[in-house]
């Protein structure tokens, strides 16, 4: 009986204690889900915050694959979030480049200090990166996040502010130089007229005479034109609702003469719509004149020159395009700076698509170029667009 009873005191020590180390890993594994709910809870969190920032957002481990990407990154991709993560960035497949593996490729992997770039696409789009490494307590890197904002826009807009402002002083200086070497060139057209009078049998002399007119009369020209490009930014507007197409028409019938002279195609896809906007149809014409005319000396003889006009999106849009040499791309942002031109010297003054350029502006409007070297060459203008009154420019 004893041992009977010893036995069965021995069996429910070892149920107590089994009962017991069954119960701490209950207890154990109940504390690992509560802690993994938790990571995951705290996983949700930071993928919410990620999704939350508009602009595209990744979290890279030191070897370059993606552990987190936020929807912005996803959907200017076109990707999954679960075909893409655990993959190196360079190895991503997509129709966009990728302005973060850009960069890498310069080891921005290896830097342990937060640092950005701005970097250029192939289309032309601008984007601020900037790479935060999280680094371990020796200094070695654990993961880095890249941001990337698009600011295509607001460097477009810093042109134009720059655009402008060049603009402004060169119009103040422009005024008091062109009233200074008026007169004198004045006075040297006076004396040659007077010296050729004077000497009409000494043909060298009046060969030279010539010479030194025809330089004085394409000195009066710029003068002239910096006359009208101060005079652009100082002179009251004459507003009305006039109709683009119209004033487009007047311009292509001014300049037939140059058209039908070097076989020039021309190629009018003018809006059913007939699109007005509010404008000066005087500077308007001037800058329609000064576009198209550099279209017909860029494409020379046998060219093909295309004028269309559209509204998009409340805006009417007029494009001037032609078959030319085209720009290079090093001189697109130059080529409304005052005095800058692509034509050979003493064929322009640089001044006629600043001048166009300040008209656009001062009418809430943009003008814009777009070229390949060898192909074509393309000014676009938007304008507001209004409602019709009656005024219809000139045909």
């Amino acid at each position: 009986m004893v041992l009977s009873g010893l036995h069965h005191d021995l069996i429910r020590e070892t149920l107590l204690d089994l009962m017991l180390s069954v119960g701490q890993q209950i207890g154990i594994t109940i504390e690992s889900l509560q802690t993994t709910r938790q990571l995951i809870r705290s996983s949700e969190l930071l993928q919410s915050v990620f999704d939350g920032i508009s602009d595209p957002l990744i979290l890279m481990d030191p070897d370059g694959r993606l552990q987190m990407v936020n929807e912005a990154f996803l959907l200017r991709h076109d990707l999954s979030r679960d075909a893409i993560l655990g993959m190196k960035l360079d190895a991503i497949s997509s129709d966009r480049q990728c302005f973060f593996s850009s960069r890498l490729q310069e080891g921005d992997l290896l830097e342990t200090v937060p640092h950005s770039r701005e970097v250029r696409l192939n289309d032309d789009s601008i984007y601020d990166t900037r790479f935060y490494p999280i680094t371990n307590r020796d200094g070695s890197i654990r993961a880095i996040i890249c941001f990337g904002k698009d600011i295509t826009s607001l460097k477009a807009t810093e042109r134009r502010i720059r655009q402008t402002e060049k603009l402004v002083a060169i119009g103040q200086l422009a005024a008091g130089v062109a009233h200074e070497i008026n007169n004198p060139l004045g006075v040297i057209l006076c004396h040659t007229n007077l010296i050729r009078e004077n000497n009409a049998a000494d043909r060298e002399l009046i060969d030279d005479i010539n010479v030194i007119e025809r330089h004085t009369e394409n000195c009066r020209r710029i003068v002239a034109n910096l006359l009208d490009f101060s005079r652009s930014r100082g002179t009251a507007m004459v507003l009305q609702s006039q109709s683009v197409s119209a004033i487009m028409d007047n311009v292509l019938s001014m300049t037939q003469r140059q058209f039908i002279a070097k076989r020039i195609h021309l190629e009018k896809i003018f809006s059913d719509a007939d699109p007005c906007c509010q404008i000066d149809g005087n500077r308007i014409r001037q800058v329609f004149l000064n576009l198209v005319m550099n279209s017909v000396q860029a494409v020379g003889k046998d060219g093909k020159i295309r004028v269309t006009t559209a509204i998009r999106d409340d805006r009417v849009v007029i494009k001037i395009e032609d078959n030319g040499p085209g720009i290079d791309k090093s001189m697109i942002d130059k080529i409304f700076d005052p005095f800058f031109t692509t034509k050979e010297p003493g064929q322009g003054t640089g001044l006629g698509l600043s001048i166009s350029y300040g008209i656009i502006r001062e009418h809430n409007g943009e003008i814009t170029v777009d070229s390949k070297p060898g192909e074509f060459t393309c000014f676009t203008i938007t304008l507001p667009q209004v409602q019709p009154t009656g005024m219809q420019g000139e045909k």
